[in-house]
C-alpha cells in the first residue's frame, strides 16, 4: 500500500472514530438532557382550592411544552409552610418545583421565627400572573352603592361595620387593612377558613364588606352583593360595569395575589433559564389565556427571575409595614 493510499485510509478512520465519538456524545445528552422524567409541582393549597386549579391548569400546558408530565403535589398543612420547606430541602435538579400565591409573603410577615428564609432559601422561577380584588358589600349594605357611600357609613360609626377575610394573616386579612387605613375608616374584622365560607357569611348578612379576588367575586354579584371597585389598570373583563379604584379616587390602592414558581435553591442557572423561558412561552398558550385570563380573571404577567423576586421583596416589605400599623399577629 503506497503512502498516498495509507494517508487516506488514516484519515477515514480517524473521521469515522469521531464521528462515532460525536454521535455517542449526541446520544449522552439527549439521554440527560433535562427534562427527561416528570417535574413534581408542589402545591401548599388543598385539592379544588383556587390556587390548586391554577397550577393544574398552568402545570398541564407547562409540562405539555417541556414533554414531560408535571405532577401535581398538594401539601396543604401548616398554611403551607410543609410545601414550601419541602421544595427548600429538594434537590436542585430542576424536578421539584414549588407553586407559590401571595400567601407566602403573609406567611413570612407572621412566622418571623420560621425556619426558612423565602428570599435566601428558594430561587424565583418565574411570575406567573395576579389576581386582582374587589371590594363587595353585602345585603345590609342595601343604601351604599359607591365607595365614597361605603366611607361615609363607616365614618358615621367607626368600627361598628365588620368585614370578612379567607382567614387571619390571609392577603385578604391584609389588603382590607391596608384600604381602610387609606380610607380613613375601622372596620371590625371576621376571619373564615378560606375565601369561601365568607362569601357565604356576606350572602348570609353575617358581614358587612369582604375584599375577593375576581374569580370569587363575580359569580357573587347580583342584587344583594354589589361591587363597589376592582384594583387594577383597566376594569375587569368578568366585571366590566365596575369602576377601578384609580376611576374612584383611590389610585395608590394597588392590592394583588401574585402566584409563580420557585424551586430550590443553588439550582443552575442554565436550568433555571430553561424554566423560565418555558412557562413564559406557556403563557402565551391560547388555551391558558382561555382559562386562566379570560375565564378566571388572571392577569398574566410572566417575566426575569429577577423580575419575580423583586415583587416578592417589595410584596414582603408592604405585609410587614401592615402588619405593624395595623398590628396584624399569627391568631388574632
Amino acid at each position: 500500500m503506497d503512502a498516498t493510499r495509507r494517508h487516506l485510509l488514516r484519515a477515514g478512520l480517524a473521521a469515522g472514530g469521531a464521528a462515532v465519538a460525536g454521535m455517542s456524545s449526541s446520544a449522552a445528552w439527549a439521554q440527560t438532557a433535562y427534562p427527561n422524567r416528570p417535574i413534581r409541582m408542589i402545591v401548599g393549597f388543598a385539592p379544588g382550592s383556587g390556587a390548586d386549579l391554577v397550577a393544574r391548569s398552568f402545570g398541564l400546558k407547562l409540562g405539555e411544552r417541556m414533554g414531560q408530565t408535571i405532577v401535581i403535589e398538594n401539601k396543604a398543612a401548616a398554611g403551607g409552610l410543609v410545601a414550601t420547606e419541602t421544595v427548600a430541602q429538594a434537590s436542585p435538579d430542576g424536578y421539584t418545583l414549588l407553586f407559590v400565591t401571595g400567601a407566602i409573603t403573609t406567611s413570612a410577615v407572621l412566622n418571623p421565627n420560621m425556619r426558612l428564609d423565602i428570599q435566601k432559601d428558594l430561587t424565583p422561577v418565574a411570575m406567573i400572573g395576579k389576581s386582582e380584588v374587589a371590594i363587595l358589600v353585602g345585603p345590609r349594605m342595601k343604601s351604599v352603592k359607591t365607595l365614597a357611600e361605603l366611607v361615609q357609613e363607616a365614618k358615621a360609626q367607626p368600627g361598628k361595620l365588620n368585614y370578612g377575610s379567607s382567614g387571619v394573616g390571609g392577603s385578604t386579612h391584609f389588603f382590607t387593612e391596608q384600604l381602610a387605613e387609606l380610607m380613613g375608616i375601622k372596620l371590625t374584622h371576621i376571619p373564615y377558613k378560606g375565601a369561601g365560607p365568607a362569601a357565604i357569611a356576606l350572602r348570609a348578612s353575617e358581614i358587612d364588606v369582604m375584599l375577593a379576588t375576581q374569580s370569587v367575586a363575580a359569580p357573587l354579584l347580583g342584587d344583594q352583593i354589589r361591587a363597589l371597585a376592582v384594583t387594577g389598570a383597566k376594569r375587569s373583563a368578568l366585571m366590566p360595569g365596575v369602576p377601578t379604584f384609580t376611576e374612584v379616587g383611590f389610585p395608590s390602592f394597588d392590592a394583588s395575589v401574585f402566584s409563580g414558581l420557585l424551586a430550590p435553591p443553588n439550582m443552575s442557572p442554565q436550568t433555571i433559564q430553561r424554566l423560565n423561558r418555558e412557562v413564559n412561552e406557556t403563557l402565551k398558550d391560547p388555551d391558558v389565556i382561555k382559562r386562566l385570563s379570560t375565564e378566571a380573571g388572571l392577569t398574566l404577567v410572566g417575566g426575569t427571575p429577577e423580575f419575580f423576586a423583586g415583587e416578592i421583596a417589595k410584596n414582603l416589605a408592604q405585609m410587614r409595614k401592615t402588619a405593624e400599623v395595623a398590628g396584624i399577629k399569627a391568631g388574632n
